[in-house]
């Protein structure tokens, strides 16, 4: 033993959550879609998908949050932690009035990020809140690694090129 060095850090095993764990951070959406009707719109679901999901496990999302501020008013923004989950990934319903303060706003901005301010991908997005939608929910998809802001699904799972190469 060298004398030099204080005692060795004790050993802790960490263990990995099993998915009963990860599936208990969210809810399954169980929305009856062909009901909705279009109302006036009240919130936004920050839809969130990531490539490193494939077993469907749910575990690549826990940690990560929508951050979400009002452009129109000003303001600091909040953090939203993923509540729900669906056959996309998961997501966040959060009333337009808590991110505004009450306030009526046009444009909105979010990141998506850890509570560390991990970002992905680095950098703001941003987007101007639709008066009407179905069920009153306006739809933001984002997909790990895009910077891009989708309003559907499909478009937000289309091919992407990740590198070019030119001779």
């Amino acid at each position: 033993c060298n004398s030099n060095y204080g005692p060795d850090e004790p050993f802790e095993q960490l263990v990995p959550p099993n998915d009963e764990d990860v599936v208990s951070n969210f809810q399954k959406d169980d929305t009856d879609y062909d009901s909705l009707v279009e109302e006036a719109t009240d919130t936004i679901r920050f839809h969130y998908h990531r490539k490193d999901d494939g077993a469907n496990t749910r575990s690549p999302y826990v940690g990560w949050q929508i951050w979400a501020w009002d452009i129109t008013n000003g303001g600091a923004g909040d953090a939203y932690t993923f509540t729900h989950y669906d056959d996309y990934g998961v997501f966040v319903d959060i009333p337009i009035a808590t991110i505004t303060g009450g306030k009526e706003a046009k444009t909105l901005g979010y990141i998506v990020r850890t509570e560390d301010w991990s970002k992905d991908p680095d950098g703001d997005r941003s987007f101007d809140v639709v008066p009407t939608s179905l069920g009153g929910i306006m739809h933001i998809y984002s997909y790990s690694g895009s910077s891009d802001v989708f309003y559907n699904r499909d478009d937000s799972l289309k091919s992407r090129l990740s590198t070019v190469y030119l001779e």
